[in-house]
């Protein structure tokens, strides 16, 4: 189990959680962050807000993508190796 904070909010990761459901839990903590930073800052600064969460929607999701092919590279690359035949390695 891992215990991870930011600031006031502690979020519990368990190891068999999936990869995507780790990294939605970790997108709502930023936007949770970013909303706090966007009530204390003042009205000119909600533009940075804006691009702050566009870019924060874009690296998750980004970062989503790049799990999943690696993902489906690895169940690949199992699968080969299921299907080779087994080598038996003689000593002499």
């Amino acid at each position: 189990m891992y215990f991870i904070y930011f600031g006031k909010t502690a979020v519990y990761f368990y190891l068999n959680l999936n990869i995507e459901t780790k990294y939605q839990l970790i997108t709502i903590i930023y936007l949770i962050k970013i909303i706090n930073y966007d009530i204390i800052a003042k009205k000119k600064q909600r533009i940075v807000y804006m691009k702050a969460l566009d870019v924060l929607i874009k690296v998750s999701s980004l970062v989503l993508i790049i799990s999943k092919i690696i993902h489906i590279r690895l169940e690949k690359r199992v699968s080969n190796l299921e299907k080779s035949p087994k080598r038996s390695v003689k000593f002499k």
